[in-house]
């Protein structure tokens, strides 16, 4: 005899409650992997983005000398940057991304791309630090080192590169 489960006042078995649940969560899964650009860096990077609307923007060359001084720090903490410039994505390759990426990303993370703005999404695909000024890459590494999964990598790699 099939187990009965009530839901407000409807009956369902238990195997139909288990397809349902299948059912849901696998659309629900389908949705989130369709929303996200990109999906080939999640668990395996972190992703800092920049958004400028030009090269000459005064905060995004800050942003950038601020980058190119840390890189061994960078790469250290699997890093990588991607630019959206005046409404182009760089740093991501030709197989990595898509087009429509860049007004998904602007959408996704709610970022302008006529103003400057610099985002950390970690590996789980959450953000973790927003600003519309540069910020040290200090800031970044000591947010990134508080982590368990950092810690973790921290302990099997043996080195951690300061800041």
């Amino acid at each position: 005899m099939a187990r009965l489960i009530a839901f407000s006042n409807c009956y369902l078995s238990l195997p139909v409650v288990t397809i349902f649940i299948f059912v849901v969560s696998s659309f629900s899964t389908n949705l989130v992997a369709k929303s996200n650009p990109l999906p080939t860096f999640q668990w395996n990077k972190r992703i800092l983005i920049l958004v400028t609307p030009n090269t000459g923007n005064k905060k995004y060359v800050k942003q950038i000398e601020m980058i190119k001084n840390k890189l061994l720090g960078i790469k250290d903490r699997d890093i990588i940057v991607i630019k959206i410039i005046d409404q182009k994505l760089l740093g991501v390759s030709k197989e990595q991304s898509r087009e429509g990426d860049v007004l998904e990303i602007l959408n996704l993370y709610n970022l302008n791309g006529n103003k400057f703005s610099i985002l950390l999404i970690g590996k789980d695909g959450d953000e973790k630090v927003r600003s519309i000024n540069p910020l040290s890459m200090c800031i970044f590494f000591d947010l990134i080192d508080s982590m368990p999964m950092r810690k973790n990598e921290i302990l099997e790699r043996g080195k951690n590169v300061k800041c």
